[in-house]
């Protein structure tokens, strides 16, 4: 059992020193992330515009994004870039989580970031694999069908609708911790900018989080009615969540004022590309 530890902790430690060597990379490969993130956001807003001014629409997810992309002058080089750099700021992701390079708490809420920085980790470099498939032609049609495949599995296991209705409320944690990061813009320490771009960039960021936080909590909602209902059907992801919202009272403009926050969560992303603070 000693033996066992002490030979996972020589792989960590290994890949930890491979990756403070590699880190001008690491953190070239960061703000490329940065950036690609600002860029789907971005598109994933637009997107939203549009079906929220025409009542109808494509995707409105990262693989409406990617399809964008995609279709561009030089879309299958744009797309191949927005995978590499999708796969680098998960790479930044896991390694905030694993090895906590700007110092965390050792407290429940640094644990509870750490965590969520694994899961973006998870998260982003699945889209990134996304990102690839619709490149070679493999995927066309992924959004929420990809996001039920998923739940399928998940409630096909041990446990599968207890896991599923708690991983529904830990997105719903998650869309809590955006409006509270909203509410304190602790980002902006991390921002090293002058008086004036502070002005511009914090107000647009506090904006994108609260999008993302409404977004986030449609997300977890359909989540935990997927788990209590056992039905895999039932799980949205982006573009489901912003369809959903289209569908309330006052749908086109709620979906508008949420796509807005998004497409300034993008542009709020490109900021930070350039002047966020990033350690590895």
């Amino acid at each position: 059992m000693h033996t066992t530890s002490s030979s996972s902790d020589a792989i960590l430690d290994g890949a930890h020193r491979a990756a403070r060597h590699a880190a001008p990379w690491v953190v070239r490969l960061a703000r490329l992330g940065l950036a690609t993130k600002g860029v789907v956001y971005l598109l994933i807003g637009m997107l939203a515009v549009f079906a929220a001014a025409h009542a109808g629409g494509g995707m409105m997810d990262a693989y409406g994004a990617a399809n964008v992309i995609g279709g561009a002058p030089f879309g299958k080089a744009l797309l191949g870039l927005a995978g590499v750099g999708l796969a680098g700021y998960s790479l930044w992701r896991l390694i905030m989580g694993a090895w906590n390079p700007e110092g965390e708490p050792q407290s429940v809420k640094g644990y509870l970031r750490r965590f969520g920085y694994l899961c973006s980790a998870a998260a982003y470099g699945g889209v990134a694999v996304g990102a690839f498939k619709v490149l070679r032609g493999a995927e066309k049609h992924l959004s929420d069908h990809t996001t039920q495949s998923h739940v399928a599995r998940l409630l096909a296991g041990p446990l599968g609708w207890q896991l599923t209705t708690l991983a529904g409320g830990a997105v719903l944690v998650a869309a809590l911790a955006q409006f509270l990061e909203a509410y304190q813009a602790n980002f902006q320490k991390l921002l090293e900018i002058d008086g004036r771009r502070r002005r511009f960039v914090v107000p647009l960021a506090r904006l994108g989080l609260a999008a993302r936080g409404v977004v986030f909590g449609v997300i977890g909602l359909f989540l935990i009615q997927a788990g209590l209902q056992q039905n895999a059907e039932r799980a949205k992801g982006i573009g489901g969540a912003l369809k959903a919202l289209s569908h309330q009272i006052l749908g086109p403009a709620l979906l508008g004022a949420v796509a807005a926050g998004l497409i300034a969560y993008g542009i709020s992303m490109l900021v930070e590309s350039r002047y966020r603070r990033i350690s590895v």
